[in-house]
């Protein structure tokens, strides 16, 4: 991928992801990646902001901003969702739904 973002962080498996030449984006600073793979590495701290969030949700649904889905649960299954992140092999976040 040319650009991760890793806002769990997960680390190595979000910086393996990246594309030779990438940006991988992380909520809190993580170990270099190696130099000869050209990945640019930022760190961003981020804080509640409704206006951000609204900006957020607009780019989500204009397409400027894609995450991948694992999985979609309705909030009465919350804990098999929990369960589910928990999991090995999970790729892409979990959505709840009320």
């Amino acid at each position: 991928m040319p650009a991760v973002l890793d806002a769990v962080p997960i680390g190595e498996p979000a910086a393996a992801a990246v594309a030779a030449g990438g940006i991988l984006v992380t909520t809190r600073p993580t170990p270099p990646i190696d130099p000869a793979r050209r990945v640019r590495q930022e760190t961003v701290l981020v804080r509640p902001n409704r206006l951000a969030l609204h900006d957020l949700v607009e780019a989500v649904a204009d397409g400027r901003l894609r995450t991948r889905v694992a999985a979609t649960f309705p909030l009465a299954e919350a804990a098999e969702a929990h369960r589910r992140a928990e999991s090995a092999g999970l790729r892409g976040k979990i959505v709840l739904v009320a």
